[in-house]
């Protein structure tokens, strides 16, 4: 029964983030959880946290992790 601006202020209000940067940080979290305890691959990790393109879903990981999810596998499984 709100408008969608009025949820994203109240969201904004109670978690100090929008929306959409509390879902990113939730499913990077997930993809993180994935790639240090599982041996899946990215495509299938993309697909699991709710991404459907694997390359959009590598920009985002690299842009908040600074490495790609394979990099980060490696450096830190």
């Amino acid at each position: 029964g709100i408008s969608s601006v009025h949820f994203r202020n109240l969201f904004k209000e109670i978690f100090e983030t929008s929306p959409t940067k509390y879902i990113t940080e939730i499913r990077l979290q997930k993809a993180i959880d994935l790639l240090m305890f599982s041996d899946l691959p990215v495509y299938k990790i993309s697909e699991t946290i709710g991404y459907e393109n694997v390359n959009y879903f590598n920009r985002i990981f690299k842009k908040h992790m600074l490495f790609t999810p394979i990099q980060y596998r490696e450096r830190n499984k």
